[in-house]
């Protein structure tokens, strides 16, 4: 827990500030700003599943990234994001999205073998035809 504050309190979030807004229609809390603040560095998070949905970052006086998690899929007691947006003064800037997501694959132990490396491979050939 120490660690975390340390790193936020370094990258300017400001941790005494907090407030509660909504997002998506779903409520959240936001961890940085006060009610109605939009210049904060913050951490928008969702209320029901406690995860990050929005983080709003000043990179300069003149450039803001706002990083938005648009879609997720529960995973291993959490949650995993499948489609985030990142914005750059507003506008989009790079959308990152993941699909055919497996969970718990069988991986062949040689792949973490160093001796082996650069001749067994954990992806399968994107030739070979899936399975479901």
């Amino acid at each position: 827990k120490e660690d975390v504050v340390k790193r936020l309190a370094a990258l300017s979030y400001d941790l005494e500030r907090f407030s509660e807004r909504t997002w998506n229609h779903e409520p959240v809390y936001v961890i940085g700003a006060a009610a109605g603040d939009t210049v904060s560095n913050q951490i928008w998070v969702d209320k029901k599943n406690l995860c990050v949905v929005r983080n709003i970052t000043h990179l300069s006086p003149y450039e803001v990234l706002d990083m938005r998690v648009e879609s997720r899929i529960p995973s291993c007691g959490g949650f995993l994001e499948t489609r985030v947006g990142f914005y750059i003064n507003g506008r989009l800037d790079q959308l990152e999205e993941y699909n055919d997501i497996a969970f718990n694959p069988k991986i062949d132990p040689a792949v973490f073998d160093p001796a082996k490396f650069g001749t067994v491979h954990w992806k399968k050939n994107s030739s070979s035809p899936k399975s479901h």
